[in-house]
């Protein structure tokens, strides 16, 4: 299965995806824009550029088999940087301020997310200057009175 983005391909790109498909079974699926002028006959699916994550799995599934996904690989909705509802966590902020609300150490939530250390101190800070917070302690307090819309894909807002 491959899965190519149209704007970067070229005719001789199109042309040797052609040929390699005497070499091999595959799928090809390619992702465009509705306005772009593309030979339907090179391609098994046209998936538009501006398909939704369950739309663009869907089709993943029909051509390939089994599409699966250890984690979000998609986030839809997400607001801009700078946006009034800047302050809202996203789930991985929320995930480990949750954690830090229970008193583990940037180390310890290393080892539980599988994160880097360094990715946690940094998602630490972001969260703490999110919740206008000074310390670990007060982003616990925080957490209390916060509340969580699990259906979006911002996991928590502070008033």
């Amino acid at each position: 299965m491959l899965l190519i983005d149209a704007h970067l391909l070229t005719k001789d790109d199109v042309q040797f995806l052609l040929g390699a498909r005497a070499f091999g079974d595959f799928a090809v699926a390619l992702i465009a824009s509705d306005d772009a002028e593309v030979d339907e006959g090179a391609v098994d699916r046209i998936i538009s550029r501006d398909a939704e994550a369950q739309e663009l799995f869907a089709v993943l599934a029909e051509l390939g088999g089994d599409v699966k996904s250890s984690r979000p690989v998609v986030r839809e909705g997400r607001k801009p940087y700078g946006s009034k509802e800047d302050n809202a966590l996203s789930r991985r902020e929320y995930e480990v301020a949750q954690l830090v609300a229970k008193g583990m150490s940037n180390r310890r939530i290393s080892q539980t997310t599988g994160l880097r250390e360094q990715s946690v101190k940094n998602l630490v800070s972001v969260v703490m200057r999110k919740l206008g917070c000074e310390n670990r302690v007060q982003v616990a307090l925080k957490l209390v009175n916060a509340p969580v819309y699990h259906d979006s894909p911002r996991a928590g807002t502070v008033d």
